[in-house]
């Protein structure tokens, strides 16, 4: 094949695999905003424009949606690669984060997202869309944990070979965000869209797990951490695990 027979070839698959709201799983958002009160769309990750533009396209198709967005019933959160154009035509908070280092700005950014989903009530719909980069754009650490202990302690795990699904055990009793944290955070139904860039689509590795219930405990956290011989990376981190 010539050079730009394969370029086509290679454009044309990925074009396949970006969220588009023609996907079945995104069929049910209508209905779900039909009873809400509020509603405010979450995106986050490596896809979070593409997922974000699939959910407001889904949402269009309720009677009224212009004047929902204009009057501020409905918002949209999003976290977005600094490299990527993230405009949309509807009221929108976009924060430009870093990947796979988190930096001052994810921390901006998931304080933001942690105050929006806390203002939620009980009539309201989280609608979120999660993909692969989402740990390190929601990098908010528990009390106690140093942002850049924190990174480079994982910068030290996958230089030492740390699979994703160790990696994130470690992120998510570290993170304020990460395995469940999110979802106790916020009162709203919450319906969440998952790109996986995860083997096996455990839901509670991809992106740490924000928003499902996680398996992990601080022992094995504290055990992948001595597995690869890291300890002495991070005391904030190895007194957080050691609680």
């Amino acid at each position: 094949m010539k050079p730009q027979e394969v370029q086509d070839l290679c454009e044309s698959f990925f074009a396949r695999l970006r969220p588009d709201s023609s996907w079945p799983v995104f069929s049910n958002i209508a209905a779900s905003a039909a009873k809400a009160k509020h509603i405010l769309v979450l995106s986050v990750g490596k896809a979070s424009v593409a997922l974000a533009r699939a959910m407001i396209q889904r949402l269009r198709e309720i009677p009224g949606s212009r004047e929902k967005w204009k009057s501020g019933e409905w918002r949209l959160v999003v976290t977005a690669p600094a490299h990527l154009v993230a405009e949309f035509d509807v009221r929108a908070r976009v924060y430009f984060v870093d990947h796979p280092h988190s930096t001052h700005r994810n921390l901006t950014a998931s304080s933001a997202v942690k105050a929006a989903i806390e203002s939620l009530g009980a009539d309201d719909l989280l609608l979120v869309g999660l993909s692969g980069g989402t740990s390190a754009h929601l990098a908010l650490p528990t009390p106690g944990v140093e942002l850049q202990e924190m990174d480079s302690l994982y910068a030290a795990l996958r230089a030492a070979g740390a699979t994703i699904g160790e990696l994130n055990t470690v992120r998510k009793h570290c993170g304020l965000l990460k395995g469940g944290r999110a979802a106790m955070l916020t009162k709203a139904h919450t319906e969440v869209y998952v790109v996986s860039d995860v083997i096996g689509d455990r839901l509670d590795v991809i992106g740490s797990g924000p928003f499902v219930g996680d398996p992990t405990t601080l022992a094995d956290a504290l055990a992948i951490v001595k597995k690869y011989n890291a300890e002495a990376i991070a005391p904030t981190v190895m007194q957080r695990l050691a609680d």
